[in-house]
């Protein structure tokens, strides 16, 4: 199934490896991605979110979004069960961190953290698009820092964003839709 790409996976991440990583950014790396186990980042972010009532809204489509993506990411995961790069190149690439799943393809990481923004970006209005810019910037960091700890092939990565994307969009879509329904039922209840 990956005998096109899997060689341009590979020597972008042997290039990354031996061309990339150094003393300064292999620390920082490991820490960034180890934020994304368990969607602690993501879901850190969408709690602070939620404290506020003039936000609220946006955690929940961002939540909507996230439930999706990772619904999807999960069932291709176990699915096509993609051996991860270190352990097809065993020796040759070496992965700066542990990880417990054996599957690759897609990932989770990349595919939950541009979930959740992408939702949270088409929820804020469009003056307000800042923030959002900022949280696409951050999950385009985690999606990178997958690549640079070797954990995921740039295919798994591509997959995540893209599937992260549509799952965003979808909960935001979904998430605004109920919004408005309930909205207009409450409206409709007062004036009766």
């Amino acid at each position: 199934m990956f005998d096109l790409v899997q060689p341009y996976d590979h020597a972008i991440l042997l290039w990354l490896q031996e061309n990339f990583r150094n003393a300064v950014l292999n620390p920082f790396m490991v820490f960034y991605t180890k934020l994304g186990n368990g969607g602690f980042l993501v879901l850190a972010a969408l709690a602070i979110l939620m404290i506020r009532k003039e936000t609220r809204r946006y955690a929940l489509a961002g939540l909507t979004g996230l439930v999706i993506g990772y619904a999807a990411i999960h069932l291709i995961k176990i699915t096509v069960m993609r051996p991860r790069p270190f352990v097809t190149y065993a020796g040759e690439l070496i992965p700066l961190t542990t990880i417990d799943d054996p599957n690759s393809f897609p990932s989770g990481h990349a595919g939950s953290c541009f979930s959740a923004a992408t939702a949270w970006t088409k929820a804020l209005p469009s003056e307000k698009k800042l923030p959002g810019i900022i949280a696409l910037c951050l999950a385009g960091l985690m999606a990178f820092s997958r690549l640079y700890v070797c954990v995921h092939y740039p295919s798994d990565v591509a997959v995540g964003i893209l599937i992260g994307i549509l799952g965003g969009l979808a909960g935001a879509f979904l998430y605004l839709r109920g919004e408005k329904y309930w909205l207009d039922k409450k409206k409709k209840t007062a004036e009766s």
